[in-house]
């Protein structure tokens, strides 16, 4: 009998085991906050977007920032013009695709009511 508990509560903690980390594992990119290689892809990829879509130069990038959040779980970054410092500029990467989504005062009196990069 005690042979029988002994071997049920050995199943019974393997069985919490193994779904501890399928839990850990399945959800490790949450836990760390974003995979470093992602977070540089992004930047990568928003980089060439701007270039692309707004035909200037690499070196008309003032700053580039990369982030993962969590309750969307999706990359974002922010990126700042040379010729616009006091505006930045948001992107989302939608299933593969560089999405401009928004845009915000990187200081206190930036203008962005005419922001002259907006898609």
């Amino acid at each position: 009998m005690a042979n029988i508990m002994k071997k049920i509560i050995a199943i019974t903690m393997t069985i919490i085991l193994i779904g501890f980390l399928y839990l850990l594992i399945s959800n490790w990119e949450w836990i760390v906050g974003g995979y470093n290689s992602k977070l540089a892809q992004m930047d990568k990829d928003m980089r060439e977007h701007v270039v692309k879509v707004h035909s200037i130069k690499e070196s008309d990038i003032y700053r580039t920032e990369v982030f993962y959040i969590r309750k969307t779980g999706r990359y974002y970054g922010r990126l700042i013009f040379n010729d616009e410092r006091g505006v930045y500029y948001l992107y989302v990467n939608r299933d593969g695709r560089i999405e401009q989504s928004g845009i915000g005062s990187a200081e206190y009196n930036g203008d962005i009511d005419h922001p002259k990069h907006w898609e």
